[in-house]
This record gives structure tokens, sequence and C-alpha cells, in this order.
């Protein structure tokens, strides 16, 4: 069976949807820069927080083998974003999703037959979590997870 984007992505979501707290996880990119676009995107009446990730691709490349077995390499990035509340202290509960979020992965490395991660040390990897962002006028904790994922087809 040959597996493509939008295998790999299924299983992702699959992945990160498990996570207890994970908040929303979309499929693909969103973005807006209109304040009640974006808190319809990510925000939790529960928590009153922005909590929610998006997959994207940032890089494709296919392998040559000299085998009959074909490869192709896909760069993912999960890009979490939660809330910054100074008084509330959110950066524990973002470091603490951020960490679940890279554990789950590593913890699913291999995707019945389909695909296996390849990051550079061999895990999925969290980056840029040392600054703020403002989306639409929230500023929120941001993290990006890097993820490489080689598919055989």
């Amino acid at each position: 069976m040959a597996y493509n984007l939008s295998d790999i992505i299924t299983a992702l979501v699959a992945i990160l949807q498990a996570i207890p707290g994970i908040g929303t996880v979309h499929a693909y990119k969103r973005w807006t820069n209109k304040p009640e676009m974006f808190k319809s995107y990510f925000w939790h009446e529960s928590t009153q927080l922005i909590n929610g990730c998006w997959i994207t691709r940032s890089g494709y490349a296919p392998i040559l083998q000299l085998s009959r077995q074909k490869e192709k390499r896909h760069q993912m990035i999960i890009t979490q974003v939660y809330s910054f509340k100074d008084a509330s202290n959110t950066e524990a509960p973002f470091q603490a999703l951020v960490s679940a979020e890279v554990d789950a992965i590593n913890n699913n490395y291999t995707y019945p037959g389909a695909w296996h991660q390849i990051a550079p040390d061999g895990y999925a990897q969290a980056q840029e979590m040392k600054e703020l962002r403002d989306f639409a006028g929230f500023l929120c904790n941001y993290a990006e997870i890097t993820v490489t994922v080689e598919v055989r087809v």
C-alpha cells in the first residue's frame, strides 16, 4: 500500500488527539489576523485559554534506492500554541504538553508497515520554545515540533 501525505497527517492527528489536554488539533495550518477567527480556531471555554496545534509539511524529498523499494522523506512541523498568562504560570502546562507531544510521537515511531520517523537523532524534536508570539492579539507560548517521516512506496 502506498502511503501519502494525507496518511501521515491522519496518523499524526490520531497520535496527538490521544494526548490529554492537547486542545484543538488541526490537520492543516490555520491562520488569521482577526481575533474572533483565531479564537474560534483555538479557544477553549472550559479553561478560558487558547490551546491548539496544526500540522504542516515543510519539506519533501524522494530518496533514490538501488533496490526496488522506493522511499520518500517528509519533514513535518507540529506548531503548538497555548495562552500566556504570567500570573497563572501557563508556561508550566505548556511545557508539559509539548513534552507529552514529543513523547507520544516518539512512542509511536512506526505506523504499521508504512512509515517511520528518521529525525536526525532518531526522535521528534521540540524547537523554538523560548519565545512568546502574538496571534491576532493573543499572546501565546509557541513551539515547533519537527518530525521527519520516511515513507516506503
